[in-house]
């Protein structure tokens, strides 16, 4: 009797959330001076671009779903056994905008822009990594979090703008 309901229930289950099922294979994206070790995991809709500069990813890191890496025209350097949550964006680029008589986009971005995020790194989703940060071995980064500024080793640094809250 109860195996008779469960398939009544997953049949109209069926008809009536099929848009929940995916009908295209789910992808991601590498393209540009990209490098990645070994053991290192990318989940569907990432998309990673060294642009003009590079991206260098250790080993054993995994980097979820719906997060952008740009290296616009610095270096992004991730150590091993990194984790990195969804929707996270990491970006080295930064627009110049000091000449008011010119367009932003025609000013250029900024150079030695690099973000170096250490060994055994978590970053938590839907975080933003700033151009120019230095995320220390063993940290945590709250969900959410802006990280402007360099994070020491082995701290939880959450918030905006992320600010070390305790130790591990």
């Amino acid at each position: 009797m109860i195996n008779i309901l469960i398939k009544i229930i997953k049949s109209k289950l069926k008809k009536n959330f099929s848009f929940l099922r995916y009908k295209k294979k789910l992808s991601s994206k590498i393209i540009r001076n990209v490098k990645i070790d070994e053991g290192t995991r990318i989940g569907p809709y990432v998309l990673i671009d060294g642009e003009a500069g590079s991206i260098l990813i250790g080993k054993n890191c995994s980097i979820n779903s719906f997060s952008w890496l740009g290296g616009g025209n610095s270096i992004l350097s991730i150590g091993n056994d990194v984790r990195i949550g969804t929707g996270t964006v990491i970006s080295c680029a930064n627009h110049i905008f000091k000449d008011k008589n010119l367009l932003i986009r025609q000013q250029g971005l900024e150079k030695n822009s690099d973000i170096t995020i250490e060994d055994d790194v978590w970053i938590g989703a839907n975080s933003t990594i700033l151009p120019g940060v230095k995320i220390q071995k063993g940290s945590v980064i709250g969900a959410g979090s802006v990280v402007t500024k360099d994070i020491e080793s082995y701290v939880v640094a959450v918030g905006n703008p992320a600010k070390k809250i305790k130790e591990r």
